[in-house]
């Protein structure tokens, strides 16, 4: 795992590598203006700053510690970072002012990978849930809830019934 910072100007190229972590999945643009980066191998938070590339890559830390993916990130309106994972289907997140790492949950009761997430302009998180028993997860950050929003017909046990019946 390595990050390259390039100058579209000059053409010049810079490489940094984490102390930890061999790959990575997850990149976003945090709202304190540095490089934030999810481990495969570990699901670990990664930090880039690029006012401070001295600093190289930081390890922020392990929001979950039963997770080993962090597949994807997306800011929310509060400011927090919030991640999807493997193996539990997990919601984390990370508040860059303050250094905070939070294990929101799991997301469905069954399955093993929330694989895409979305912050919506009402401050909601959603989560792509997959790959047995597809679901949509919508988290509302001031309650700490979840719940599925999936409409009735597109549920995955609905779909594989109704090929079964025909």
């Amino acid at each position: 795992l390595f990050l390259v910072q390039v100058n579209p100007d000059t053409g010049e190229a810079r490489q940094y590598a984490p102390p930890e972590g061999a790959g990575a999945w997850a990149f976003i643009a945090g709202p304190d203006g540095c490089i934030y980066l999810g481990t495969w191998d570990g699901a670990l938070v990664l930090r880039f700053d690029p006012r401070h590339p001295e600093r190289q890559i930081e390890v922020v830390g392990k929001p979950a510690k039963s997770e080993s993916y962090l597949w994807n990130y997306a800011v929310g309106r509060d400011g927090w970072i919030y991640g999807v994972t493997y193996p539990q289907a997990k919601l984390v997140r990370h508040q860059p002012r303050t250094g905070a790492l939070e294990d929101l949950g799991r997301m469905h009761a069954t399955e093993m990978y929330a694989r895409s997430v979305a912050a919506g302009p009402n401050g909601k998180i959603y989560v792509g849930i997959g790959t047995v028993t597809g679901d949509l997860v919508v988290f509302d950050p001031a309650s700490g809830q979840h719940r599925s929003i999936l409409p009735p017909g597109l549920r995955s046990e609905e779909h594989t019934s109704e090929l079964q019946s025909h």
